[in-house]
């Protein structure tokens, strides 16, 4: 199925450019070590095995072209209301999963924060880029 306002090019590099955020905000240059540190046993969730890895993408890829879908449905072309719109699909579709996230046993405030700010940061991205690009 076709949608008009939305092609693959645009789609895959916001992808792409959302799961190497998620890879660089949880390694151990940024904020891996703080958000292990305030989430005890999130080791299983920062392996860098292949199913691990293939969900992260497979995510980023879904994520990024229902926003493309929702920037396109709007007639968005402006960078500031593509990062809204991002932000909008974000808040649609992970707003219950991050405040169950935020309510987990053992999860600190601190590690849900960094978790909301890279989600965030790459929501903005996409919306901003497939605004411009599409």
């Amino acid at each position: 199925m076709s949608i008009p306002g939305v092609t693959a090019g645009p789609v895959l590099v916001a992808a792409a450019g959302y799961w190497l955020l998620g890879e660089v905000w949880y390694s151990p240059l940024l904020c891996r070590h703080a958000w292990q540190r305030w989430t005890p046993g999130v080791e299983a969730l920062v392996r860098r095995d292949f199913r691990a890895q293939l969900i992260a993408v497979t995510y980023a890829g879904v994520m990024s072209w229902l926003t493309a879908v929702v920037i396109a449905s709007a007639g968005v072309h402006h960078p500031v209301l593509g990062c809204l719109c991002g932000e909008a699909v974000l808040v649609g579709t992970k707003l219950f999963s991050t405040l169950t996230y935020a309510g987990t046993k053992g999860v600190g405030s601190r590690a849900w924060w960094i978790h909301v700010a890279c989600q965030g940061i790459g929501f903005a991205w996409m919306g901003g880029l497939l605004a411009v690009w599409r």
